[in-house]
Formats: C-alpha cells, sequence, structure tokens
C-alpha cells in the first residue's frame, strides 16, 4: 500500500507540475501548493526546483517508475506476482511521460507571429474585395451575404487563436480544474481503497464461491 501510494504521488505530482509550468516557470506559491498537498516533500522540492521543465517531470515519472518496479520486486516475493507485471508497469509510465513531452513540445511550437499578421492581412484584403464587389451589386442581398461572411471570416480567426493553446483560462479552453478533480478522486480511490477480499488474498471470498 505504501509503495502504491508513493508512485501514485509522484505521478500526480508531474501532471501538477506540467500545467504550472504551462506558460511561465513553476513559481514560489506552486512550489508551496505542493507542499501543502504532501504531494512532495522539501528535500524532493529541493531536488527538482534546479532542473528544467522537461526534466522536472521525467524525473517525477522516474521516481515512480523506480518506487514501482520495487513494489513489484516485493510483490514477486512474497505475493508472487507475475514477472511480467513489471514491463506493464513501466509501460504505463512511460506513456505518461510520453503524453506529457507532447503536450509540452505542441505547446512550446505555436503558429510563427509572421503567419498571424499573413492571415490577418490576406483576410483584409479579401473583405476589403469582397465589400466592393458587394456595394457595387444592385440587389441589397449582397450586402447581407458580405456581413455574414464578413462575421464567419472574422470569427474562425478569432476561435482559432483561442483554441492555439487550450489549456488557458478562455471560455473556449479545456476544463482543466474540474479534470484534475476528477482525476485526482479516481487516484486516491484506486490507491487508498481496501478491497473487501485483500487482507487474505481473496481467500475467503473464493470459499464462498466454491
Amino acid at each position: 500500500k505504501a509503495h502504491t501510494r508513493l508512485s501514485c504521488r509522484y505521478v500526480v505530482a508531474s501532471v501538477l507540475v506540467l500545467f504550472y509550468e504551462m506558460d511561465e516557470d513553476i513559481q514560489l506559491p506552486e512550489w508551496d501548493h505542493l507542499l501543502k498537498l504532501k504531494l512532495l516533500n522539501a528535500e524532493e522540492v529541493s531536488a527538482l526546483r534546479g532542473l528544467s521543465p522537461q526534466e522536472k517531470t521525467r524525473t517525477l515519472v522516474q521516481w515512480s517508475a523506480d518506487v514501482a518496479s520495487l513494489s513489484h520486486a516485493l510483490a514477486m516475493r512474497h505475493e508472487k506476482s507475475p514477472a511480467d507485471l513489471r514491463n506493464e508497469l513501466l509501460s504505463r509510465l512511460n506513456d505518461i511521460s510520453r503524453r506529457q513531452s507532447y503536450v509540452r513540445d505542441l505547446l512550446g511550437m505555436p503558429v510563427p507571429f509572421e503567419y498571424y499578421h499573413l492571415l490577418t492581412f490576406m483576410v483584409s484584403i479579401n473583405l476589403v474585395a469582397w465589400a466592393y464587389w458587394t456595394g457595387c451589386a444592385a440587389s441589397p442581398v449582397y450586402t447581407c451575404v458580405f456581413v455574414v461572411s464578413a462575421i464567419v471570416y472574422i470569427g474562425m480567426m478569432h476561435l482559432a487563436a483561442d483554441l492555439s493553446n487550450p489549456f488557458g483560462e478562455d471560455e473556449v479552453d479545456f476544463p482543466i480544474g474540474a479534470w484534475l478533480v476528477d482525476w485526482l478522486r479516481q487516484c486516491v480511490a484506486l490507491a487508498e481503497y481496501d478491497l473487501p477480499g485483500e487482507h487474505d488474498s481473496w481467500s475467503s471470498v473464493l470459499e464462498g464461491e466454491s
């Protein structure tokens, strides 16, 4: 139980550190928050503060993998746990680290600002041409077509700008806070719940099934 709790604690800390560093390097209030939540202790914070953003999350996942490997070795010795379970555990942790790196790399390579200016210029020229063409038309229907088209073009540009970083605090961004709360509850449930047949390796439950 202690090994499971410690391994989960490091994984949860790595996810929170990832989101803390979305916009800038993690600051002292964030470290204090991790200490207050007891996801990290003072010695662990001291070891992490000198690392780069990517090294912080990878180090935490590596710590979790080390604890999981030790837990599996003890389980094999005392509970005769399957030997291939260790590879499955490490594969899951490696997948977490890989996805964290993917999110960080994706946010680290936004659309160049020159491209944004070029797109804005192209849309402006297009709207000016449409305004001239619809203004020269005899029917007022063309004016309505221009207004709707302008709203669609400009709205799509604003939406694209908002979606370029979906981890912010805009209305169209992901509900990171709600996701993290739900995920933390699931981690606590898996790490802390005592199953009814766990204390005797399900012997009493199996006897009732026979």
